[in-house]
Formats: C-alpha cells, sequence, structure tokens
C-alpha cells in the first residue's frame, strides 16, 4: 500500500506535463494562424490592380470579380483573450471607382433605378459585343459602401457619350431629316442588329428611345436590358418584353418560343416611326395593341400567317379571345398609311417586309440590308457628312 501512494504523486506529475505540452502546442497553432490572418489583412490593404488577360481567359465573361472574403472559424480558450471579428470585404478587380469621374450633370434615367441580377448578363453581353453602332461598355465603375455608416455602395457601368436618341430627334420639329439621312440612320441600325444576331443576341427593346445618334450621325443601339442569349432551335422565352408599340403580334398573343424575328419587327417599327415622324402603332393595351396590328395588317389568315400556327398560342387556346372570326377578315391598310405619292416604292417595300404577321416571313437583318431602299439613289449618307 505504501509504494502505490508513493507511485501516485509520480503519476499526476507525469499528466501534468502531457497537458502543458498539449497546451503549449495549441499556442503555437492559434499564434500561426493569428500570423497568417495578419498578413493576408496586411495584402487586402494593397490596392488590387485590373488583372492581365491570362492562359484561359474567357472574353465573353464579364471583367467583373467579385470576392467575397470571410473569417474562419475563431476558436476561444478562457485563458486566450479572442481576437476582434473579422470585418468582411469586397474587392473589386477590374474596376474603377466613381471618384475618376467628373460628374457634371444628369442626362437621363433608365426603367430601373437600382441593379438587378439581370444587369450581369448585361455586362457580360456588351462586353462580347464590339460594333461600331452598338453602344461600348467602356469600364465598370464601382462607389464603395460603408458598412458602419449604413451607406450602401453602387455599381456604375461607363458608357461614351451620346448627345442625341432617336426620339428626341423625331419629336424636335426643327429637326429635317433628308432621305439620305434616313437612309443612313436605317442602314446603322441594321448593321447593329445583324452583328447582334450572328453573335446569337436578342435586343428585346428595339425602340427609337434606345437608339442614340451622336452629332457626327453616328447612331448606336443602347439599352441592352432586356438581351439575352438564344438558340436557333427556338428556345423558350418570356413574352414579358419590348415595349408595346414596338411588340411583334407573335408575343402579344403569348407565345413563348421566338427569335430575332421579334427584334425585326421592332425594325419596322422603328422605320415606320422615322418615315412618319410618330409612333405607327400606339396601343393602350396588349389587346388594342394587337388590335391596331390587325387593322394594319389585316386579320391573321392562310394567306398571310400559312398554317394558321397562331391558332396554337395562348391567346386563342386559353380562350382570351373567344369572338375571334375568322372569316371577319380586315383588309391591309398599309399602303393607305404609306401612301406610293409620298413614298417611293423601294421604301414603302422595305417597311412592308419587316412588318408581316407571321414572324419567319420577315426579313432578316441581312436580308434588309441588301433591299433596293440601300441601293437607288439618294444613297445612304455618310456619317458625318452634311448631306
Amino acid at each position: 500500500m505504501q509504494t502505490s501512494e508513493n507511485n501516485q504523486p509520480q503519476e499526476q506529475e507525469q499528466e501534468i506535463e502531457k497537458e502543458n505540452e498539449l497546451n503549449e502546442r495549441r499556442d503555437g497553432k492559434r499564434k500561426r494562424e493569428d500570423d497568417n490572418s495578419e498578413s493576408e489583412s496586411d495584402q487586402e490593404e494593397l490596392p488590387l490592380a485590373p488583372r492581365a488577360p491570362h492562359q484561359g481567359y474567357n472574353e465573353e465573361q464579364a471583367n467583373l470579380e467579385i470576392e467575397e472574403f470571410s473569417n474562419s472559424q475563431i476558436t476561444t480558450n478562457a485563458s486566450i483573450p479572442a481576437s476582434p471579428p473579422y470585418s468582411p470585404r469586397r474587392v473589386y478587380s477590374g474596376c474603377s471607382t466613381i471618384g475618376n469621374y467628373l460628374i457634371q450633370k444628369k442626362i437621363g434615367e433608365g426603367t430601373f433605378g437600382e441593379m438587378p441580377i439581370t444587369a450581369l448578363r448585361e455586362i457580360r453581353i456588351l462586353k462580347r459585343l464590339n460594333h461600331p453602332n452598338i453602344i461600348k461598355l467602356e469600364e465598370m465603375a464601382v462607389k464603395p459602401g460603408n458598412r458602419e455608416t449604413n451607406v450602401r455602395g453602387a455599381t456604375f457601368m461607363v458608357f461614351p457619350y451620346m448627345e442625341h436618341d432617336l426620339d428626341g430627334i423625331l419629336q424636335n420639329p426643327l429637326i429635317r431629316l433628308t432621305p439620305a439621312q434616313v437612309k443612313s440612320y436605317m442602314q446603322q441600325l441594321l448593321r447593329g442588329v445583324e452583328h447582334l444576331h450572328k453573335n446569337l443576341i436578342l435586343h428585346r427593346d428595339m425602340k427609337c428611345a434606345n437608339i442614340l445618334v451622336n452629332n457626327f450621325g453616328v447612331l448606336k443601339i443602347a439599352d441592352f436590358g432586356l438581351a439575352r442569349p438564344f438558340s436557333k432551335e427556338h428556345g423558350q422565352y418570356t413574352n414579358m418584353v419590348i415595349t408595346r408599340w414596338f411588340r411583334p403580334p407573335e408575343l402579344l398573343m403569348g407565345a413563348t418560343e421566338y427569335d430575332a424575328a421579334v427584334d425585326m419587327w421592332g425594325v419596322g417599327c422603328v422605320f415606320g416611326e422615322i418615315l412618319k415622324r410618330r409612333a405607327i402603332l400606339p396601343g393602350k393595351s396588349d389587346l388594342d395593341q394587337l388590335d391596331m396590328i390587325w387593322n394594319l395588317l389585316g386579320t391573321p389568315n392562310e394567306q398571310n400567317w400559312p398554317g394558321k400556327s397562331y391558332l396554337k398560342l395562348p391567346i386563342f387556346t386559353e380562350g382570351v379571345l373567344k369572338d375571334f372570326d375568322a372569316s371577319n377578315y380586315r383588309k391591309k391598310t398599309l399602303p393607305e398609311k404609306f401612301p406610293a405619292h409620298h413614298f417611293r416604292a423601294s421604301t414603302y417595300n422595305l417597311l412592308d417586309d419587316l412588318l408581316r404577321l407571321r414572324p419567319g416571313d420577315r426579313l432578316s437583318a441581312t436580308e434588309a440590308l441588301k433591299a433596293d431602299y440601300f441601293h437607288t439613289h439618294p444613297l445612304p449618307a455618310v456619317p458625318g457628312s452634311k448631306e
């Protein structure tokens, strides 16, 4: 019994030594973690320069990278004070700050007051496109927020300054457009749309207000907030796009399977508005818009919509137009609205070939550029000339 009592203090001392050794190892590990955390924090204070393109760099993706840094789990011990909580920070790669720009005046306001998630798609699309008749996204600029003062940050898209939009030009009675200038605007518009469609991009908001013109007569398509990539196999997309006055009949009838023809209808409406100096289809509601289209182009039938595939669209299958009578045919009034004594045959023919009820019958942008309209006198004016 005595021997056992003498060995007990020795065993307790050995256990204490092992526990101290284990605590020392833990303290050393915590110190290394704290050192690493401090070095990472020090690196984050350095300004982050735009990254150069590298192998595997994808030009189609937005040059905007947002990295979220979060604190690793903090272990606490009664004998060791916990480190202060880590404050997450955002680092914006390849972006300027809005402070680099001198803000002089407000020149306009978009549909959305804040940047929706779809803006990321808009940025990706704009970074892919490079054409003289499409607005160029110069860069992204940021205004960092401050969580401590509850100030939200902001993101800005930087574009070149364009003095006019086509809508404002048409509403100004002091501005007279010559036939050569009208041809120039339409030619530039179709070239931009052709580039979009060759890159499988739908604009989906073609209208005069989204067509910008500078003082040299250069036209650029803008506002890609509703734009999206599309498939040649007719993908399924939302029909809640395109401003009503420029919306094609198939979308008004509920179609969700569509292609580049929806933009070409908008181009036709823009062309008609330039010629008339006012909107040609100013509907007050979706049904009123459809009614105005039928008054202008006639009601759909076997002649203007072969196969009558329109009868499979929701407006008919869901009974919205219960009283629709195909036998009560309305004739086409487009020739009366654009009479031959005011408009040349080549002008009317291009308008007529763009404003077709059946989507597949509309000219593509490439086909429209080959129309006689652009190859008869007067020829399209050269941007910057006085013609």
